[in-house]
């Protein structure tokens, strides 16, 4: 998976090889400081919600307004990655 912003300790990754008929998502990753547990989720590009997997509530939260703000630009890196491109970088969420 290509990253494609870091921001508030979550990585955002596009997927290297996406299938042209799945549903356009990226994944977000974080660490939980406090319990070292590891945690990941699917988000839908189109819908800005996690589908599958799970995050912190916080992390949840700001991971969906992310995906809000950047929905065209998230949608303009999953077709580069069908293309296999390179995804270009996005701002963090400040």
């Amino acid at each position: 998976m290509a990253a494609i912003s870091l921001f508030h300790g979550i990585i955002i990754r596009m997927p290297e090889d996406p299938r042209a008929d799945a549903a356009p998502y990226f994944t977000a990753s974080c660490t939980d400081l406090e319990t070292q547990a590891d945690f990941e989720a699917r988000v839908d590009i189109k819908l800005a919600e996690v589908v599958a997997g799970n995050l912190p509530e916080k992390q949840t939260y700001l991971v969906e307004a992310w995906g809000e703000i950047h929905r065209e630009d998230l949608m303009a890196n999953w077709k580069l990655m069908q293309e296999h491109e390179e995804p270009f970088r996005l701002d963090p969420l400040r």
